[in-house]
């Protein structure tokens, strides 16, 4: 080989990322500080050391620690651990970095109208920046109603979701007292509408009696004594 053509071919060759070990090492810091799986994606950017030149002669980091307090999602300030070439000991210094993180979010697939009762059709996962007021899995929005408009694609919120009306007013149920030792089951009429786990006055029609009484299913409430 020439050596002009040895020339050419380094010059066309990519230069080597000197933040490649440090990327890596607060990518793995990040992951287990917000116990990331697998398919979750970390991206790590902006890279400020407060020692560009240690970490240039470092042999290696031996451990990229995030401080207590520090989420690992954004601005992110770690301690780096490196190794000199050297020998001598292990030095302490600090690495400032931009973090994005992306997670699998259940997310709707088309646009939904307040009111309408989410479907499997209509919840599918996508990645979405981390946000712990999101869900994650599309088993927990399938079922619910939607508290308001939702656009196609739109990151799914617990509070913006709601459980189903399982009871209206008026509707006859069937109420069943618990308590130690007994189970009675008897006709009654319920005076507010209910979801799932929501408490309820209905009336017992034998008795007119008005007892509070939890919903456990369609036409079903419960009262525990």
């Amino acid at each position: 080989m020439t050596a002009a053509l040895l020339v050419l071919l380094l010059a066309g060759a990519p230069a080597p990322d000197a933040d490649a070990p440090v990327r890596a090492a607060v990518e793995d810091a990040v992951r287990q500080r917000l116990s990331l799986g697998a398919d979750a994606t970390v991206r790590v950017s902006d890279i400020a050391p407060a020692e560009p030149e240690l970490l240039r002669k470092a042999k290696r980091i031996s451990a990229i620690t995030l401080p207590p307090g520090e989420r690992g999602v954004g601005r992110v300030t770690a301690r780096a651990t490196v190794i000199p070439r050297r020998g001598g000991e292990p030095r302490d210094t600090w690495i400032v970095a931009r973090v994005t993180v992306e997670v699998p979010t259940a997310v709707t697939t088309r646009r939904v109208k307040r009111g309408e009762t989410l479907t499997p059709r209509d919840v599918a996962v996508a990645l979405r920046p981390l946000d712990e007021g999101t869900l994650a899995a599309p088993e927990l929005a399938i079922g619910r109603v939607a508290r308001q408009v939702l656009a196609a694609g739109e990151a799914l919120r617990a509070e913006r979701l709601a459980l189903p009306t399982l009871i209206h007013r008026g509707d006859r149920v069937t109420t069943v007292v618990t308590g130690r030792g007994f189970r009675v089951r008897a006709a009654g009429e319920a005076l507010s509408r209910g979801a799932l786990g929501a408490e309820i006055p209905v009336r017992v029609v034998m008795t007119g009696r008005v007892v509070t009484a939890s919903v456990v299913g369609p036409g079903q409430v419960e009262v525990l004594r």
